[in-house]
């Protein structure tokens, strides 16, 4: 683990010491070290901020270009080797996912590929059941769960677009990790492949849905015990 992502994660790590009371993680069991795709759902802008804390690997993420681009931040995302998203470039940054999975370091990917604002998942992009299909690597499924109560919605501006996120402040999240799982191989060349991914990425959200509920029953009734995915 370089110190470039020693700093990256001291970043992370620095917010949630502030900002969160308590990181409740479920499902720890199922986390395990060497190459693999993390996945989850994306309900606010803080959530990923938390796995630094919770998985002690070099993380990368797969985060929207513009943050690359901000002064002194953007340099610290490069050098740690997070990967950028550019609506079109899908082929680049799998490119850039598989050289970091060959490292045997992991990948996180939330597919929906923005927040959904406690509103329901949104269709999710087929990158991380391809990045699978392409390395045979198994899928890490997780979900995030914030009480909304203490999340303080903050709207802003970003590359002259209105931008609005929710962020924590205060209170506890829950990061509910189910079984780790691969996707039956198929010809990624075949006509009918892309057909086939779609199912996969539907899959993968189900698991992904199904985590965050459980947290969420979890957060509400203290079970003891949460609801995962097998």
């Amino acid at each position: 683990m370089d110190n470039w992502y020693r700093l990256f994660a001291a970043l992370m790590t620095t917010y949630v010491r502030l900002c969160i009371n308590e990181v409740v993680t479920l499902g720890h069991e199922n986390i395990f070290p060497g190459p693999k795709i993390i996945v989850g759902n994306h309900p606010n802008a803080s959530d990923g901020l938390v796995l630094p804390s919770v998985i002690k690997e070099h993380l990368h993420f797969a985060a929207q270009a513009e943050i690359f681009t901000l002064p002194g931040l953007g340099m610290v995302f490069r050098k740690s080797g997070q990967l950028p998203v550019t609506v079109g470039e899908g082929k680049k940054f799998l490119k850039h996912a598989r050289e970091q999975l060959d490292k045997g370091e992991p990948v996180v990917i939330f597919p929906e590929g923005r927040l959904n604002m406690n509103n329901g998942l949104h269709r999710a992009g087929l990158g991380a059941a391809v990045l699978a299909l392409q390395t045979g690597l198994p899928i890490l499924p997780l979900g995030f769960y914030v009480p909304e109560e203490y999340i303080r919605v903050i709207r802003s501006r970003f590359y002259g677009r209105s931008t609005i996120g929710g962020w924590q402040f205060g209170g506890k999240i829950y990061v509910n990790f189910g079984e780790a799982f691969h996707l039956e191989p198929i010809d990624l060349e075949a006509e009918e492949s892309r057909a086939t991914i779609r199912t996969y990425t539907d899959e993968i959200m189900l698991h992904i849905d199904q985590l965050s509920e459980a947290a969420a029953l979890y957060a509400s009734q203290g079970s003891s015990q949460p609801v995962g995915t097998t």
